[in-house]
């Protein structure tokens, strides 16, 4: 079994920073960051559907004019705040 810290671990929000989801090709605003995932702010309620609990994800993250790789899972939603790690 995994021994995973309980704590919160601290948040970045991050003002210029976006997801680019590689299939759909659409741009996502990030809200926030960590090392244990990420929230996701949509500005679309239609793209809801897009990001249902425990699908899956990979594109670019934006940050300050560089371009990572990166995958995730959605965990959570609420409201128009998407929760992934």
């Amino acid at each position: 079994m995994l021994n995973l810290e309980k704590r919160k671990l601290p948040r970045f929000h991050i003002t210029p920073c976006q997801f680019h989801q590689a299939d759909t090709g659409k741009n996502f605003a990030i809200q926030d960051i960590s090392i244990g995932g990420l929230a996701i702010r949509l500005v679309d309620r239609n793209n809801l559907a897009e990001f249902a609990v425990a699908s899956k994800h990979s594109g670019l993250i934006k940050v300050e004019g560089k371009k990572l790789p990166g995958t995730f899972q959605v965990k959570y939603i609420r409201g128009t705040l998407i929760g992934a790690e």
